[in-house]
């Protein structure tokens, strides 16, 4: 018996059954067929989608252990029925492959190299699309754990709906904020901290932290910070003490913290040069 219709008044099942101790097995479909296909006519009614259950270990039908997948068929115009889509056993949803290693796993084969521009746009893999066009619109992939309705984000952001300019857009949550942390500009300029860049590396914030940290963690290496306070100085440091300070009209301080205005290199500690002491040769007297 192919086909068996079972339960209750208030579950009613329709299965379709196989005994088979065989691996990988069609033991039933639902086909969609179109019967004036020109493809095999009338008599064969040539499948165009159809949806099969295949069984996945052996199993001499005793204990019923054994497992399965289901398969999603499709037939292009003037193309062969192929599997288009498989959720296996596990839950795993594979679209191009039929072993998905995750929940969702996607694969195909585009081979690509030119770099693209408006003459030539690769074959996209995932395709994310928000049907407003409305400047200042995002199309988002969120990230969530159970506590939380949004721990993390990417998408991006219509920058100018007349000429379709966008940015990338990152934002993380907090112990007690959920925000943009970091955007790239339709034009390339990368902005931590704010959403206006206007330098390829643009950095800002109101705290007190370094803006950058650059550490060498081999043997011997060593940690440096760039900061920017509030007193309008910008300091470079080694983690134990500030080693040179740049004032805003070009005063340098460099083992300190308070460069005097009228000077414009200020050094705390002996000086050693080498080489001509004086100007170069040449030089106009001042």
């Amino acid at each position: 018996q192919n086909v068996q219709v079972f339960g209750n008044a208030t579950v009613p099942s329709l299965a379709a059954a196989r005994n088979t101790s065989a691996d990988a097995t069609n033991l039933g479909a639902f086909v969609l067929a179109n019967i004036n296909n020109a493809q095999g006519g009338a008599t064969t009614r040539a499948a165009v989608a159809g949806i099969i259950g295949e069984s996945e270990t052996p199993d001499a039908n005793v204990g019923g252990d054994s497992g399965g997948h289901m398969l999603f068929y499709t037939k292009p115009e003037a193309g062969a029925w192929n599997e288009r889509m498989r959720i296996t056993s596990a839950g795993n949803a594979g679209i191009g492959t039929t072993g998905p290693l995750a929940r969702v796993h996607v694969s195909t084969s585009i081979n690509e190299t030119a770099a693209f521009s408006f003459a030539n746009v690769p074959t996209e893999v995932l395709k994310l699309s928000n049907a407003s066009n409305v400047t200042g619109n995002y199309s988002l992939i969120k990230f969530s754990f159970p506590d939380n309705d949004v721990n993390a984000l990417v998408g991006s952001v219509l920058e100018n709906s007349g000429t379709g300019a966008a940015g990338l857009v990152f934002g993380t949550r907090g112990a007690a904020t959920l925000g943009e942390r970091m955007r790239i500009t339709g034009d390339g300029n990368v902005g931590i901290g704010m959403t206006a860049p206007t330098a390829k590396l643009h950095i800002s914030d109101p705290g007190t932290g370094p803006f950058l940290r650059l550490q060498n963690t081999s043997a011997g290496g060593s940690t440096w910070n760039l900061y920017s306070y509030t007193d309008g100085n910008l300091y470079l440091n080694d983690i134990s003490a500030t080693i040179a300070t740049f004032r805003p009209g070009g005063n340098v301080g460099i083992g300190n913290t308070a460069p005097v205005s009228t000077i414009k290199l200020n050094v705390s500690g002996p000086i050693k040069t080498v080489g001509q002491a004086g100007p170069p040769a040449g030089t106009p007297a001042e």
